[in-house]
């Protein structure tokens, strides 16, 4: 084989294996802003099981624009862990068509690098402060 061939081979491999890598990297260490989520039925996550679970995306609008429904539940306590927000999501008792301001009903502020734990709220709605 000639040099040039070799070294274009070589760097085909390189390029197709580093992709995979480089992408469950950004997975694992960060990726999209989100916090996982387990809803119970009672008022104190647990110890009932978990009635549902799901995970909050942290929207890149920002205020009511950006207001995103919960489409399971209500639940009466939600379970917050797993946090990499990079803005305080608040969470609502509303869903988005009642809320006329970032501080309309009941809400819950989950802001970044918040400890896990557990929250009595039935959550309708969030949006990205």
């Amino acid at each position: 084989m000639q040099f040039t061939t070799i070294t274009a081979l070589v760097a085909t491999i390189l390029a197709v294996s580093a992709t995979p890598i480089e992408q469950e990297a950004k997975r694992q260490d960060g990726g999209v802003p989100r916090v996982y989520a387990r809803f119970y039925n009672d008022g104190g996550c647990g110890p009932s099981p978990w009635a549902e679970d799901t995970v909050f995306i942290q929207s890149s609008t920002v205020g009511l624009a950006g207001c995103q429904d919960l489409t399971v539940g209500p639940f009466a306590s939600t379970y917050f862990d797993t946090n990499n927000f990079s803005r305080t999501v608040r969470f609502f008792n509303l869903p988005c068509s009642q809320l006329t301001s970032t501080t309309s009903g009941n809400f819950i502020d989950i802001a970044p690098g918040q400890a896990p734990g557990c929250k009595s709220l039935a959550i309708r709605s969030w949006i990205t402060l």
